[in-house]
C-alpha cells in the first residue's frame, strides 16, 4: 500500500522537516525497507556501524523490534537504537492497517559528549570497529537535547496524517488536495 506514495512529495516533506528540525527522517514500508530519507544518505556514525561485521544486522533488528513495538501500541515510540543514538518511530496507519513507518533517528542525545561517548562504546562493545573513527563520527553529530527530541516527535507524531496523505497527494477523506 505505502508503495503506492508519490515519492516526490514524500521526499519534499521529509526535506521540510529536516530543514525545521536538522533531524534525518525515514520512511520505512510495512516490512522494514527503507523507502525515502532525507538526507539520503547516513550519517558518518551509522555508516561505521553498519560497515562492522553484524553491524547492518544489529541495525535492522533493532529497526524492525522498534517498529513491530509502535504498529502494536499504535503510537509513537522513542528508544535508544542498539548504538546509543536516540530515534523515534511512529506508524502509518490507515484503518486499523500499518502501512509503514516514519522514523528520526540518530541523534546524538546526552548531557556531554563524553557521556554519550562512554554510553556508546558500552552500546558498541560486541562490534569489531575503529573506535578512534566512531568518536569522531560521534562528535560530527549535533548535542541534541531531550527536550528538542521530544518536539521533533511531536511534530512528527502529530504529523502523521501530513505525511501519509501529502505523500499520496490526499485529503483525509481520500480527494486529492487542491494544486497552489
Amino acid at each position: 500500500m505505502i508503495s503506492t506514495f508519490d515519492l516526490v512529495k514524500l521526499h519534499n516533506l521529509l526535506r521540510d522537516f529536516y530543514t525545521l528540525t536538522r533531524i534525518r527522517t525515514c520512511v520505512f514500508d510495512e516490512n522494514f525497507n527503507e523507502l525515502a530519507s532525507y538526507p539520503e544518505s547516513l550519517p558518518s556514525f551509522c555508516r561505521i556501524l553498519r560497515a562492522a561485521p553484524n553491524g547492518y544486522n544489529e541495525c535492522r533488528e533493532c529497526d524492525a523490534r522498534s517498529c513491530s513495538y509502535a504498529a502494536r501500541t499504535k503510537n509513537t515510540y522513542t528508544y535508544r537504537c542498539y548504538a546509543g543514538m536516540t530515534e523515534s518511530i511512529s506508524p502509518l496507519v490507515i484503518g486499523n492497517l500499518v502501512v509503514g513507518y516514519l522514523l528520526l533517528g540518530h541523534v546524538f542525545s546526552y548531557q556531554t559528549r563524553e557521556e554519550g561517548w562512554e554510553k556508546i562504546k558500552e552500546y558498541t562493545k560486541k562490534l569489531d570497529v575503529d573506535y578512534s573513527a566512531l568518536k569522531k563520527a560521534c562528535w560530527e553529530r549535533p548535542l541534541t537535547s531531550e527536550d528538542y527530541i521530544k518536539l521533533a516527535t511531536k511534530i512528527l507524531s502529530s504529523g502523521r496524517n501530513l505525511f501519509m496523505y501529502g505523500a499520496h497527494g490526499l485529503s483525509s477523506s481520500g480527494k486529492s488536495f487542491p494544486s497552489v
